[in-house]
């Protein structure tokens, strides 16, 4: 059966060479194993890749938690001062209350033996002494200040073992 291609110009008529598809072209060149050598080499790159974005992924939930503790163990410290009354514990919060407390938020995936945890309480402003949370540091007026530090260590990839301190603090006023 012979395909004839018609020219839309001059409607002169030509067959159609079939073209083969999945010839072994390749294998008469000396190209047998280009193929599998390629495919294994773009796969451990596609490998990587994923590893390193599950990885900085990790990083950025660390990072979060890290923000987020020290936000709201600033709040929760900030209604524990030495006039706080009404809570069941805690009441009024030591340094190592705030510290505990923010081991208590800690979600899964946060290694809470790599968490450290510096309250300090005292005067406001730049130049305010400031000591641990405790009377008459925490009286209202005064101000908390929370900082969370996180020692992440990345899992995957050509950076395995390296390890970085995440850290974010708060203030706020004591309110009670």
């Amino acid at each position: 059966m012979n395909i004839l291609r018609t020219c839309p110009v001059d409607g002169s008529a030509s067959p159609i060479t079939p073209v083969r598809r999945g010839s072994w072209s390749h294998a008469v060149r000396g190209e047998q194993g280009a193929t599998l050598a390629e495919f294994s080499l773009a796969l451990m790159v596609l490998v990587l890749v994923m590893f390193g974005i599950a990885d900085f992924g990790r990083a950025l939930y660390a990072y979060h938690f890290v923000s987020l503790a020290s936000r709201q163990a600033t709040r929760w410290a900030m209604v524990r001062g030495s006039f706080c009354s009404g809570f069941p514990s805690a009441c009024p919060a030591s340094s190592t209350d705030i510290a505990n407390y923010v081991v208590s938020i800690a979600p899964g995936g946060i290694d809470t033996t790599k968490l450290t945890t510096t309250a300090n309480c005292g005067n406001p402003g730049v130049g305010g002494a400031r000591g641990p949370c405790a009377t008459p540091n925490n009286n209202p007026g005064k101000v908390v200040n929370v900082t969370v530090q996180y020692n992440f260590s990345f899992l995957y990839g050509f950076v395995s073992g390296v390890g970085t301190t995440m850290s974010s603090s708060s203030q706020m006023i004591i309110w009670q």
